[in-house]
């Protein structure tokens, strides 16, 4: 298991996070990508490793509908109506008679909460909430202590507040303010992004706010610009994919290494108002 980033503080909830390495296995058959949904997701993978999965057979499960093809994929096993990448997981393991056992279980019930906002989202269906029943009953899942346990291992320092009230303090509005905009200066995020993703630390209130539709965060690393977009309308994903990347309909990201930020910057505003206009 392999995550050229290290494995994100707030999963450390899950038994067995310290299997993932972000050093790459010197020999494999087959390699599995999961979730992903355009090349800028994994850029810092396919930097290092591209030329190697090319080598080998490479599977994507992925369940995106706003996706942009990775070159050198053997096979893409996507579904855009499932609500989670783990959907397609279990569908797979019922086909091959794959064995799931409790482990197994509580990772794709993570996976189902963490995609669909604990089965909030619009693309929870019928068969997604069918889906969660069958595996919290196959593995025993006590979804309550696995909350907690998320909800713990997520939980912001107290000194953070106040980074947070500054990031707050910094929003912008567009579009009729029906746009929440803010940028995260390099100072903070070279200071606080060991810690802590300073974009969820701010996205879901900016989101909230009446009359809001768009929340985008852009983080500003010095040589790269990476933005996330959470919205309230369906257009978050086509906005990313349009600059670059992708994502939900309604949860998506970009990253961009050419053009300055101010320049960036008017150019998302420019594309979230039209598509808030063509909605309309």
């Amino acid at each position: 298991m392999h995550c050229s980033g290290g494995v994100e503080p707030y999963l450390n909830h899950l038994a067995g996070w310290d299997r993932v390495s972000n050093e790459w296995p010197a020999k494999y058959d087959l390699a599995i990508l999961v979730d992903t949904g355009a090349s800028d997701q994994v850029a810092r993978l396919l930097g290092a490793h591209h030329p190697a999965l090319r080598q080998h057979p490479w599977v994507v499960l992925d369940h995106h509908k706003g996706r942009t093809e990775i070159s050198g994929v053997t096979l893409g096993l996507i579904d855009p109506k499932a609500a989670a990448t783990s959907e397609v997981i279990w569908r797979i393991a019922k086909v091959l008679k794959w064995t799931v056992n409790e482990r197994a279980c509580q990772r794709l019930v993570a996976s189902l909460f963490s995609d669909t906002l604990n089965l909030t989202t619009p693309s929870v269906t019928v068969k997604t909430v069918a889906m969660f029943a069958q595996v919290v009953k196959a593995g025993d899942v006590n979804v309550s202590a696995l909350h907690q346990a998320f909800r713990e291992a997520s939980a912001t320092d107290p000194d953070l507040l106040a980074v947070k009230g500054q990031l707050l303090e910094g929003v912008e509005f567009f579009a009729d303010k029906q746009v929440a905009l803010v940028v995260v200066p390099t100072e903070i995020v070279k200071a606080y992004r060991e810690r802590t993703s300073l974009s969820a630390l701010v996205l879901y209130e900016m989101l909230w706010a009446r009359g809001i539709k768009v929340a985008a965060v852009m983080s500003d690393y010095g040589t790269v610009v990476r933005t996330s977009l959470r919205s309230k309308v369906p257009v978050a994903g086509p906005v990313a994919t349009e600059l670059g990347g992708g994502g939900h309909a309604m949860a998506a990201a970009f990253s961009d290494d050419q053009t300055p930020i101010d320049e960036l910057k008017t150019k998302l505003v420019l594309a979230l108002s039209k598509a808030l206009r063509e909605l309309n």
